[in-house]
């Protein structure tokens, strides 16, 4: 599946502390083959909710000085498996180059359950931008890739 070559490509997978107390993922490169490196764990957690673990790195620090963190662990790329907060607050903390939204053929969302949440963006000339917008299909699922564009 696609979105196990994406964790096979990346050095971390990370995601935040509500994502693993409501699903309690494995965030494990089920790609079958062979790694360069381990794959590296990362739980976000400014809150403290997420007791300590063996196998993954808590951070509590700002989102900001996240991607200092890992290169100074020696890595260099990392998926962000998330729920809404934290994907709008890493892309508004410019932490994110590149977006692969998988779309199932299912219609869900509203309030409790929307594809980007945060504190949102209401204006449109204050909306973040997307270049190189790439839309593929894996098995029933539309994928949708952009790169975020910056340079404003």
């Amino acid at each position: 599946a696609a979105v196990h070559e994406l964790r096979h490509r990346s050095d971390a997978l990370i995601t935040g502390s509500g994502t693993v107390i409501a699903d309690n993922p494995q965030l494990t490169d089920r790609s079958g083959r062979p790694r360069r490196r381990p794959l590296r764990r990362v739980i976000l957690d400014r809150r403290g909710r997420v007791s300590s673990s063996s196998d993954a790195l808590i951070f509590r620090g700002e989102l900001s000085a996240l991607a200092a963190e890992l290169y100074g662990r020696e890595i260099q790329s990392f998926l962000l498996e998330c729920g809404p907060d934290l994907a709008f607050n890493a892309i508004r903390a410019g932490i994110i180059d590149k977006i692969v939204a998988f779309v199932a053929p299912k219609i869900m969302g509203g309030r409790e359950i929307p594809a980007i949440g945060g504190e949102g963006i209401e204006k449109l000339s204050e909306a973040i931008p997307l270049k190189n917008f790439i839309v593929t299909r894996s098995g029933p699922d539309v994928v949708l890739t952009a790169y975020v564009h910056r340079d404003r």
